[in-house]
C-alpha cells in the first residue's frame, strides 16, 4: 500500500503532499488501516479509494495545482 502512494506521489511530482495527506485521511483509515505487509491490496481498489478522496469536498489540502505539477515544463540547470 505505502509503495503505491509513494510512487503515485513521485509520479505527480506532489514532494509527500499526497503521502501525508491521503494516509492521515479518513478515507484511508476506513478503508486501509490497519494493514499488515501480508495485506494484499489491488492497485484498481486502491485507486478507486483514492479517487473519491480526491474529489471529497472535504479533501481540501491538496488543488488541482498540485495534481497537475508534474504537468508543468522542468526547469533543466542552465537552460534558458
Amino acid at each position: 500500500m505505502v509503495e503505491y502512494i509513494t510512487a503515485l506521489d513521485g509520479f505527480l511530482a506532489l514532494e509527500g503532499k499526497l503521502e501525508k495527506q491521503f494516509k492521515d485521511s479518513s478515507f484511508f483509515k476506513k478503508f486501509y488501516d490497519p494493514l499488515t505487509d501480508e495485506d494484499l491490496v489491488q492497485f484498481e481498489d486502491f485507486y478507486d479509494v483514492l479517487q473519491k478522496w480526491a474529489v471529497n469536498p472535504d479533501q481540501l489540502n491538496l488543488s488541482y495545482d498540485d495534481f497537475a505539477a508534474s504537468d508543468k515544463p522542468l526547469k533543466l540547470p542552465g537552460a534558458k
